[in-house]
């Protein structure tokens, strides 16, 4: 927690710094606490950094921020949250910045799944436009992710650009030590090369990958298995199609000078359509020069000693892993190496990890802040609880009233289906459980599908318990809702549609894994905007054909009784006679 004693406090109990009032707290990260501000004088709010005491505790780092900050207010663009104030001398040093509304890219995929459509090509474009204002003034952003990228609408505007560069001073991090974000750094940082361009290139590619495929392209699990993978090329670009995907491979090479330059990929973004034609030698990623600020770094350095070994993070939570300045580049690989190999294996073998740290007590780095809004390590479960937006929400009401509709048709032959289908969702659940689990002490494999297809009867056995609790405690209250329906005189056919629709509402609301397997099904019919509206549209004219039919035909007892009739069995209102 930023320690806020030095800012005034006016009569409004608003707490100013510099020449801002701090309205809210926006987020938290290594370096310090942003903040909504609002400008005293011109009204105008921003997002207020302000930097943590270790960050810029004396002169020599206060200057070194100053530097930093006038290079960084020479980047001007609409994707780019760009500097506008700063007073790196004050009692509470900070940085202003344009104050972007909307959610962080990961949010935005985590909420509404991946991007689809025509908006895949504006926000790599988008993305591309950002990081190229950077390098035209002569800085690395050094930090694309998604929690760096915030959605204004469907456009995207990367945040925290260049700063990194101000933690790399001695005095603040550990010697020898790399901040960054497992699945978005460049392979050469892993070997202790300084950032590039080609770096920046890198990590463009990385995110684009998981806005298009609603997932990290280097998988999850431990920090350092999804280390290795990044270090060794081993990225999954599944489900991405076309010249993108080749787009997004290529700007993925473990080797620098194999990426595409900006302008290359600029250029193709603006054409789309166009096949990638790949790339000559006269369009290697240029390594262009950066100003004298982020160019500056320690001249003696000892070589590092601690490490620190986090196979629990996940892959959105920032890591520090041990790099070497000033060593020569063959040892730096072979050190980074055999620690990246020793951890993936350790990690894999284990059943619970571990944190291993090895570490002198007298070099330790500074208590670590918690980690930003979005990057923290998800739960195991984090997908099976997301609820539906108002969009997703609609084509589940749709589905539901379509199978309603059949049970009200069809009370015996809807209810087994409705029964078999809880039980397979939950099957699937299951089965998605363990290939995650799989896949994070494994990495993705070629065969994952297979193995999956094989191991599923036992899923399907695994469901029968959990889906048959379900089934009995939806069927309660499901019962209950027809038994009031009869009490005030409703037709048969309403009764059966008022029961099918409470047991599908009350089996969604129980169980997180029914959530879970339709979520994205929803997901899927609604995005973009206009499959969601052919999809709403057309499940409700099949959901009021089906009624209308149940309605007109009446209620089929098959297949206990033949033909058809608008009430009740017989022996079914014994029973209920009897309750009453």
């Amino acid at each position: 927690m930023t320690d806020l004693r030095p800012g005034r406090a006016s009569a409004d109990g608003l707490v100013r710094v510099g020449d801002y009032e701090l309205l809210t707290k926006l987020g938290e990260g290594g370096m310090g606490v942003v903040h909504l501000a609002r400008h005293e004088e011109t009204g105008e709010r921003v997002a207020l950094k302000v930097l943590r005491t270790h960050v810029v505790g004396d002169e020599e780092t206060r200057a070194r921020l100053e530097r930093e900050v006038r290079s960084l207010r020479q980047v001007h663009s609409p994707w780019i949250a760009e500097i506008l104030d700063a007073d790196p001398y004050a009692d509470l040093p900070y940085v202003a910045t344009r104050y972007v509304p909307g959610p962080t890219l990961y949010d935005r995929i985590k909420d509404d799944g991946p991007i689809l459509g025509e908006d895949r090509f504006w926000l790599a474009r988008c993305l591309a436009d950002g990081v190229a204002a950077c390098h035209d003034a002569g800085v690395l952003h050094r930090d694309v992710k998604p929690s760096n990228v915030v959605m204004e609408g469907r456009t995207p505007v990367l945040i925290d650009f260049g700063l990194a560069r101000v933690a790399d001073d001695p005095k603040i991090t550990l010697t020898g030590w790399l901040v960054g974000t497992p699945g978005y750094l460049a392979p050469e940082i892993l070997e202790g090369v300084p950032a590039t361009t080609a770096s920046d290139v890198h990590s463009w590619a990385a995110t684009t990958s998981y806005a298009l495929l609603g997932r990290p392209p280097f998988g999850t699990g431990p920090s350092m298995a999804v280390l290795d993978r990044v270090r060794r090329g081993q990225h999954d670009l599944g489900g991405i199609e076309g010249s993108m995907r080749e787009v997004l491979a290529a700007a993925l090479a473990t080797d620098p000078a194999d990426r595409p330059g900006l302008e290359e990929l600029q250029e193709w973004l603006m054409e789309p359509e166009e096949p990638w034609s790949g790339r000559d030698a006269a369009a290697v990623t240029e390594v262009l020069p950066v100003t004298l600020p982020l160019a500056m770094a320690p001249t003696a350095v000892e070589q590092p000693r601690p490490t620190l070994v986090d196979p629990d993070a996940a892959d959105d939570a920032v890591t520090e892993v041990a790099e070497a300045e000033e060593v020569p580049p063959t040892a730096v690989t072979d050190a980074v190496t055999d620690a990246v190999t020793d951890a993936v294996t350790d990690a894999a073998a284990a059943i619970e990890p571990v944190m291993v740290r090895r570490f002198d007590p007298q070099s330790a780095p500074p208590p670590a802040p918690s980690p930003e809004p979005g990057w923290s390590p998800p739960s195991k479960h984090a997908n099976l609880k997301r609820w539906p937006g108002p969009m997703h929400f609609l084509v589940l009401v749709a589905l539901a009233a379509i199978l309603a509709g059949v049970v009200a048709a069809y009370p015996f032959l809807g209810a087994t289906l409705l029964c078999a289908g809880l039980w397979l969702l939950r099957a699937v659940s299951l089965a998605a459980d363990q290939l995650s689990k799989r896949r994070e002490a494994r990495g993705r494999k070629w065969y994952d599908g297979m193995w999956a297809l094989i191991r599923s009867p036992w899923d399907l056995v695994r469901a029968i318990p959990g889906t048959a609790v379900l089934t009995a405690l939806t069927g309660v209250i499901a019962v209950a809702v027809a038994v009031g329906c009869l009490a005030f005189g409703a037709p048969t056919t309403a009764v059966l549609y008022a029961a099918a629709m409470t047991f599908m509402s009350a089996a969604w609301l129980a169980s997180q894994r029914v959530r879970d397997t339709l979520g994205p099904v929803a997901r899927a019919a609604s995005s973009p905007s206009q499959r969601w509206v052919v999809a709403v549209v057309g499940l409700a004219i099949i959901a009021v054909a089906v009624a209308l039919y149940a309605l007109q035909m009446g209620v089929s007892w098959v297949p206990f009784d033949e033909g058809r009739a608008g009430r009740l069995p017989d022996a079914v209102r014994d029973v209920l006679r009897r309750a009453r």
